[in-house]
C-alpha cells in the first residue's frame, strides 16, 4: 500500500523556455498521463491584444491550462482587463493571476468566470495578491450565494 503518491496531476511549464524544450516536456507529460499548465509570466501589464497573441501561441502547443500571470498590476483597470480574457475562446482552460494589491480582485472573481482554480495561502503570504484560504473560501461562499439567490 502506497502512503504517498508523488505522481503529479499537473506540471507547470514556463512559456519562456525554448519551444523545443517545451515540446519535449509536453511529450513527457503526455506519456506519463500528466496534465499541463503552460504559463506566461509578465512583469507588468501589457496591451490586451498582445496578451491574446501570447494566449494563441500557447494554445498552439495544446496545454490543458493556459496560465497568464502579471506580477505587478498598477490599477484596478488592468485587473479588470485581465478578467475579460476569460471570454477569449480557446480549447484549453484559462487561469489568470494578478500580482500586487490590485490582483486580489482576480483571485476572488476568476473562479466565477471560468478559472480552473485560484490562489490563496494557508499560513504564510507568498504574494501581496494572495488571500488567506479561509477568507477566500468565505468570499466564494458569499459570491456564490449572491449569484444563485432568487431575491
Amino acid at each position: 500500500m502506497k502512503l504517498i503518491d508523488l505522481k503529479p496531476d499537473f506540471i507547470e511549464i514556463n512559456f519562456k523556455l525554448k519551444e523545443e524544450t517545451i515540446k519535449k516536456l509536453l511529450g513527457y507529460a503526455e506519456k506519463k498521463n500528466v496534465k499541463t499548465i503552460l504559463a506566461q509570466y509578465l512583469d507588468y501589464y501589457i496591451e490586451k491584444e498582445k496578451i491574446i497573441q501570447i494566449m494563441k501561441s500557447i494554445q498552439n502547443l495544446n496545454p490543458t491550462i493556459i496560465k497568464i500571470v502579471v506580477l505587478n498590476l498598477k490599477t484596478i483597470y488592468e485587473a479588470i482587463e485581465l478578467l475579460t480574457l476569460y471570454q477569449f475562446p480557446v480549447e484549453s482552460k484559462i487561469v489568470i493571476v494578478g500580482g500586487g494589491e490590485k490582483g486580489k480582485i482576480i483571485s476572488i472573481t476568476a473562479p466565477f468566470l471560468g478559472a480552473e482554480f485560484s490562489y490563496g495561502y494557508l499560513s504564510r503570504i507568498t504574494q501581496e495578491s494572495q488571500i488567506n484560504i479561509n477568507i477566500l473560501k468565505k468570499n466564494f461562499e458569499v459570491l456564490n450565494q449572491s449569484f444563485t439567490s432568487n431575491d
